[in-house]
């Protein structure tokens, strides 16, 4: 990566940088526009663009334009083809832009697509040695394994999509076979395979209710219904041969959700297989295709596990796109005064963490001699966890396993340090029944840390969330990831319920209610808390893993005590004003 002193050339070079970001933009725009001007219909598009993609490909020899194309006349096919060579995104990102720019018009409906981001299809392709046999049993458009160069099989259920498949396949040419069949009713020849990959549908509203399909699995036998997400992964596991390897895309909650079903995937995993990875993708990586779904992606082998072992974990802040946009349009490197970091080529560089996740990842899997995946040797260290680190639920959520949580759980128990449930008095119930005409109700939105207010709703229009009775004294803690609201409640009311969203401590006395309230604020309560909170959608803490936050008993007492006489003042303003 370079980038020139700041001087008129350094002006120039960014002035290319910038027509470069704005042409990877706005690429498919112009040559839509284009070719409407030239009266060429929409849904035929789509094959000339296409087209015209795969004879600028070195990899087509003998490659003529399709008889859509080569209808146009050369000006306009000239045009195009000096549009897209100037594009400096991956090739198989710009197949994907533009399918999910014209697919809906080309197949004359809506396509219920969940498109996988390219850079991580470039990163988990990325993984695997060419030559090989891959399967993604739950194919969708195909484009998690548009970057391998070996023998590939895609397979879903619908013949629609299927049919989007074989267009965005184009470019793999003859090494690729799509199979028109339920992959969980009726699966290839099982052990079959050197790797499977796959973003299967999940959720626990996306379920399998028909016995004959559950009975098949170990995780669907005796039950009236599982997750399609869950049954897929087992599957995936089976398709493989001997020292073959799973990348699964998979909600953060089959990794740390303590659900039943969720524990028995996990066991099923540990006890059989060997978990190589487990690398966290950005909460929002997947809101291009209209979904928060938190999500990882996990990389395991069909080898018999050892007692204990490394489990590679890395936490992955940027994928290339800037993910709380409309279409999520391409993130890039800038330096600290703002100018457009470029390669070699004089092309912007993606900002995205997968490229050095993969070197790290090829880096543990060289030192620990894997096989059947890409390996060398580069700088940087990596983190790891070790099997004998799970408890009896079998938590993977890696937020457990970093280091920046675990040297402070590292800390607290050479400093012998007590937890927030060590101040707290215990066996306390806070649930209720409705007995009131009139209830006083704190949610989330009523928290100012560390102030709050309420709204008063009757018996009936009492949220449903409304579940814990509190008084005074108790410090009410939101469960949420993110940013961690907290009060202390100052006056005593007989009807003052609190939202679900909240976990409530009692403090033993007032010393403890005043250590409990220092430690709020710190850096080291909020590393903790959000280190524990699991989930896929709405990440979420347990009661118990609150109370086992450990806290420091030595704080400026007389600084918070102070604190809370205060906000008992302003708490008693707000509500009166309620």
């Amino acid at each position: 990566m370079l980038r020139l002193s700041n001087t008129s050339t350094s002006k120039e070079t960014q002035k290319t940088l910038q027509k470069k970001i704005k042409n990877n933009t706005k690429f498919v725009d112009e040559i839509n526009q284009y070719l409407h001007n030239k009266g060429v219909e929409l849904i035929k598009r789509y094959d000339v663009i296409t087209a015209i993609l795969l004879d600028n490909e070195n990899n087509h020899p003998g490659f003529s334009l399709s008889t859509q194309a080569a209808a146009i006349d050369s000006d306009t096919i000239e045009w195009i083809r000096e549009k897209l060579i100037n594009i400096s995104i991956d090739k198989n990102e710009i197949y994907q832009i533009i399918f999910m720019f014209f697919g809906n018009q080309y197949f004359k409906k809506q396509l219920d697509q969940f498109y996988t981001p390219m850079t991580i299809c470039n990163f988990i392709n990325s993984l695997l040695l060419p030559g090989k046999t891959a399967i993604d049993p739950a194919c969708g458009t195909g484009d998690l394994l548009n970057y391998y160069r070996g023998h590939i099989t895609l397979v879903d259920k619908s013949e629609t999509v299927l049919e989007m498949t074989k267009f965005i396949s184009k470019n793999l040419g003859n090494r690729v076979l799509i199979i028109n069949k339920d992959s969980l009713t009726d699966f290839p020849p099982p052990r079959k395979y050197e790797y499977c990959v796959m973003n299967p549908p999940f959720g626990c509203k996306t379920v399998i209710t028909n016995k004959n399909i559950l009975d098949k699995y170990v995780l669907g036998k005796s039950k009236s219904k599982q997750e399609i997400g869950i049954l897929f992964v087992e599957l995936g596991l089976r398709l493989l041969k001997k020292n073959g390897i799973l990348c699964a895309i998979v909600p953060n909650g089959y990794l740390g959700n303590t659900n039943a079903n969720y524990i028995a995937l996990r066991r099923l995993i540990i006890d059989n297989y060997t978990l190589l990875g487990i690398i966290k993708l950005p909460d929002s990586a997947f809101s291009r295709s209209g979904t928060g779904v938190a999500t990882s992606i996990m990389v395991i082998q069909n080898t018999k596990p050892e007692k204990d072992y490394p489990i590679f974990i890395e936490n992955v802040t940027e994928i290339g796109y800037i993910l709380n946009k409309k279409n999520t349009p391409f993130k890039y490197k800038t330096d600290s005064e703002g100018f457009y970091l470029y390669d070699s080529s004089l092309n912007p560089v993606i900002d995205e963490g997968l490229s050095h996740a993969r070197q790290l990842f090829q880096t543990f899997i060289y030192d620990n001699k894997i096989s059947n995946l890409s390996s060398r040797k580069t700088e940087g260290s990596y983190e790891i966890f070790k099997k004998k680190d799970l408890d009896d639920r079998l938590i993977l959520d890696i937020k457990r396993y970093l280091s920046v949580y675990k040297n402070i759980i590292q800390k607290s128990n050479e400093n012998q340090d007590n937890t927030l449930g060590d101040y707290c008095v215990g066996g306390i119930d806070f649930k209720f029944k409705k007995n009131k005409s009139m209830y006083n109700y704190i949610d989330i939105k009523c928290v100012n840390s560390p102030l709050y207010s309420f709204n008063s709703y009757s018996q009936i229009t009492l949220p449903s969330r409304g579940k814990y009775k509190v008084d005074k004294g108790d410090v009410l803690i939101s469960k949420l990831k993110g940013k961690i609201s907290f009060t202390v409640i100052t006056e005593s009311m007989d009807d003052l319920i609190a939202s679900n969203g909240f976990g409530v401590v009692r403090p033993r006395d007032h010393n403890s209610l005043v250590i409990i309230f220092a430690n709020l604020f710190s850096e080291m309560f909020k590393i903790q808390h959000q280190s524990m909170v699991t989930g896929s959608i709405m990440e979420t803490l347990s009661d118990a893993d609150i109370k086992n936050i450990y806290i420091k008993e030595d704080i400026d007492y007389e600084k918070y005590n102070s604190i809370l006489s205060s906000i008992t003042i302003l708490n008693r303003e707000l509500t009166t004003v309620t």
